[in-house]
């Protein structure tokens, strides 16, 4: 499971989710379900393995993502998935598209 797999190694991450099997049942935005770290719903996506590049790829490259620019990109992103710098990151692999 790739988006669970890119957490190991992550130090941010790896803290997050030790602090939500202590905490566990304490009401926050933060949880950790059957190997899934999760913010407000939305999946967490580690730094490890590029599954934040296979997003950004799939959501901006695909045929649902026409090449579209970095402010409908991040609004998609941000409706399944979270990690720290995300805006930046989409804003970057969409100024290096060739389409655009």
């Amino acid at each position: 499971m790739e988006v669970g797999d890119s957490c190991l190694g992550d130090p941010e991450a790896e803290k997050l989710i030790c602090e939500q099997t202590i905490k566990t049942g304490e009401n926050s935005d933060w949880a950790f379900v059957d190997g899934i770290l999760k913010y407000k719903g939305k999946l967490y996506i580690g730094c490890k393995n590029g599954v934040r590049q296979k997003i950004i790829e799939a959501l901006h490259s695909s045929q649902q993502g026409g090449h579209s620019r970095i402010q409908a990109s991040l609004q998609r992103a941000k409706t399944w998935f979270y990690w720290p710098g995300m805006k930046q990151d989409i804003e970057e692999a969409i100024l290096e598209c060739d389409v655009l």
